[in-house]
């Protein structure tokens, strides 16, 4: 069980990160936000990497909870559902900017351990998300899973190349932001567009 001190490391951590992120943050830069010295901070945490890498998990298997309970509430419709889950991952990538590309990074070099700790397909399948979605598309030959990875992908692309995107664009960090927001609200759009097509050819 983390201690108090550790605790205070790691939320000092996650706020400096966000503040400055990684590559600009110093560890001593997070111990002045803690209220602790450098050597009590390296007690605990040998190396910015392993706190970083534990702030982020930590945040993803927080999302990851959330996600379980909007993937399993039948109170709402397919689309509904779809709209919120949208929307969590564009508030959250905004909030956690680091989020996206430290995902990417330990995809790469640690897919395992990412796979591991967060279980995918223990997050769609049999959840009441993935039946609405195999119940409207009846005998379609759309996969379900297809659809879901569309929709993650559709949200995650602007964040991962958001300087590329920013230029291209020719917008600044206010306006990347109203960006990605409507797009929050037309991902759905463009998903039901898809099964609605589909459905109608086959």
């Amino acid at each position: 069980m983390a201690t108090d001190t550790e605790e205070k490391i790691k939320v000092a951590a996650r706020n400096v990160f966000k503040k400055k992120g990684f590559a600009a943050t110093r560890t001593r830069d997070i111990a002045e936000e803690a209220g602790v010295n450098l050597a009590l901070l390296n007690y605990y945490f040998k190396s910015k990497e392993l706190l970083f890498n534990e702030v982020m998990f930590e945040i993803i298997l927080d999302f990851k909870r959330t996600l379980v309970q909007f993937l399993n509430d039948d109170s709402l419709s397919f689309e509904d559902n779809l709209q919120r889950l949208i929307d969590t991952y564009t508030e959250l990538f905004l909030r956690e900017p680091e989020l996206p590309l430290f995902v990417m990074g330990e995809l790469r070099n640690n897919p395992q351990v990412v796979v591991e700790k967060i279980k995918p397909a223990d997050l769609i399948y049999g959840s009441t998300f993935e039946k609405q979605l195999s119940a409207m598309l009846g005998n379609s030959s759309v996969d379900a899973t297809q659809i879901f990875i569309n929709a993650i992908s559709m949200t995650f692309f602007p964040f991962i190349s958001r300087p590329m995107v920013q230029n291209v664009c020719g917008i600044d960090d206010e306006n990347f932001v109203k960006m990605v927001r409507e797009r929050s609200r037309n991902i759905p759009k463009w998903i039901m567009s898809i099964i609605q097509t589909d459905i109608k050819t086959n």
